[in-house]
Order: C-alpha cells, then structure tokens, then sequence
C-alpha cells in the first residue's frame, strides 16, 4: 500500500480502518505516520492513501477563514477557542471540537466540547477493537510458535 507524505505536525482527516469514520489526527515527525489520541502511549499509525488523507488546516487558519467567511462568526469562534483552552482538554479532543465548530457553524461550548469528547471517544473504542485483534493475533502466534 502507498504511504503518504504530510508536513510533521499538521492535522490530518483520515478514514479509520476499523470502523470506517473519518477521524482527525496529527502527523508524526517522520512525516508518514499519524497519532490520533493524544497519550504518551499512543501508536502512530501510517498514512495509507488508501484511507483518503487530506491535511485540514489548524485552528488559526480557521480562525481567518472564519474572518474572511464568515465575520459574523469571528468572535464566537474566538470566544470557544479560549474556552476550550482553559477547559483542559487533550490537544486532539480542543481541534476534534473546533473543527467540529468550523464545520458545523455551532459554537456553543457545551455543543462543542461534547462533540470533540465523542469523536475522541469513538477513536479510543476504536483503538481498543485494533489492541484486542494484536492481542489475539499475538496470542495466536505464541501457541504456533510452542507447538
């Protein structure tokens, strides 16, 4: 499979193999693999083209194309971006929510912050489901390998 190429640190939207949601993530420094929870212990999975990435920007470049958009929606988007800042939210959960915003045209806090949970959520069900099939897989492997 081809392997795509982003800028380190960029947000990608990325087709989740297991459970065939698009889901945001961040790219490594290698370029070609993305983390999409934000924990210490988190795998980076590579950028299969396959799975249709697209690099989406960041939360300033929303910011401006929110100004020169739509400027009626400038201070509320301003407004959740510092609430969601001081609210303590994991890096991927605060873009999952405004992203969600950018989207959307909702920037309730409540809406949004709910919104960058849930999608944060369904990425670490979804990471649990992959975590259980190379648990059985390496199971699988140690009894061949014993018998």
């Amino acid at each position: 499979m081809d392997i795509a190429k982003f800028t380190p640190d960029v947000l990608i939207e990325i087709d989740d193999s297991l459970q065939g949601f698009r889901k945001l993530g961040i790219v490594t420094e290698s370029g070609q693999a993305y983390i999409d929870l934000a924990e210490s212990d988190a795998t980076p999975f590579p950028i299969y083209q396959v799975l249709s990435p697209i690099a989406i920007g960041d939360p300033l470049g929303w910011a401006f194309e929110i100004m020169d958009q739509r400027p009626a929606e400038f201070g509320a988007y301003s407004a959740l971006q510092k609430r969601l800042l001081l609210a303590g939210v994991d890096s991927l959960t605060y873009y999952r929510a405004l992203y969600w915003a950018r989207q959307v045209g909702e920037y309730d806090f409540t809406k949004c912050l709910h919104a960058g949970q849930s999608a944060t959520e369904q990425v670490r069900q979804s990471r649990q489901q992959m975590d259980n099939i190379l648990k059985r897989g390496r199971t699988a492997h140690l009894r061949l390998v014993k018998a």
